[in-house]
């Protein structure tokens, strides 16, 4: 006989993140998820954890694609299928798992603030649910088996060629780039950069005096004459008169000093 008591264990289960190879630094960030969304549909049972009608509590997967809906801003689960948003490309992950609980009018929040990783190395096949053909943002490479043996495969971006590698990087394909820019970065040698920018040759030798056209230099000015102005120097210093009458040999010397220093003719 029933006696109306039950024990009910609601044990966490271990966060699965074998989907993620390798984080680029933080690359994380904080996102709304509208929890309606995850209910009901294919997907439901690969979205948690564990999930029946005794559960009060319940853990979406870590790794679940999340995108964009339209007209709240808030985030869902990925679906091709769906035509609020969700179905324009994966936005990110769900980084961590998450814990969820159910009352018996249903989900106690329909809102809950998460973590969205956007930047990482993963393996796509271990992912809670296939993305199948899904543009992702954001920057994700696919690592698959988590390795790059003959078993797992190379690393290939995951991007917005609707899952196909980004093509390679190249000179032709930068946004922004003019065709001058693309003609000097394409330059094999310094002959074709300069032709790039129109700059054209040059044989100039370094030497001033191999120039054309060089401006008029004016000649440095002479020493003074008695007809012209010019240079002229310091005179030496003359000793003041010993008297209050200068001597005729006080006087020639301080003559001699004007003329020595070129501002006294010499006669």
């Amino acid at each position: 006989m029933e006696n109306g008591i039950y024990t009910v264990t609601n044990a966490e289960p271990r966060d699965d993140q074998s989907w993620l190879v390798n984080r680029f630094t933080d690359g994380v960030r904080t996102v709304t998820l509208d929890l309606t969304t995850f209910l009901g549909g294919d997907h439901e049972t690969e979205y948690f954890a564990s999930v029946s009608d005794t559960d009060t509590v319940s853990y979406l997967k870590s790794g679940i694609p999340l995108a964009r809906i339209t007209a709240s801003g808030k985030y869902g689960p990925y679906d091709p299928e769906a035509s609020d948003g969700r179905e324009t490309g994966v936005a990110g992950l769900l980084e961590s798992q998450l814990r969820i609980e159910w009352t018996r009018g249903g989900l106690k929040y329909k809102t809950f603030s998460a973590g969205m990783r956007y930047m990482a190395v993963i393996d796509k096949s271990k992912l809670p649910v296939d993305t199948g053909e899904a543009v992702f943002e954001g920057l994700f490479f696919n690592l698959p088996n988590g390795d790059n043996t003959a078993a797992g495969g190379p690393i290939t971006p995951l991007s917005a060629a609707a899952g196909k590698a980004v093509a390679s990087a190249s000179v032709d394909t930068l946004a922004g780039a003019t065709e001058t820019g693309r003609s000097l970065m394409k330059a094999t040698n310094a002959q074709a950069a300069r032709t790039a920018i129109g700059a054209g040759t040059s044989n100039f030798s370094g030497s001033y005096n191999d120039l054309t056209s060089k401006p008029s230099i004016p000649e440095a000015p002479a020493n003074a004459t008695t007809a012209k102005a010019g240079l002229v120097k310091q005179a030496t210093h003359v000793a003041d008169p010993a008297g209050e009458t200068p001597t005729k040999a006080e006087f020639i010397a301080l003559r001699n000093a004007l003329v020595t220093a070129g501002q006294m003719a010499g006669a």
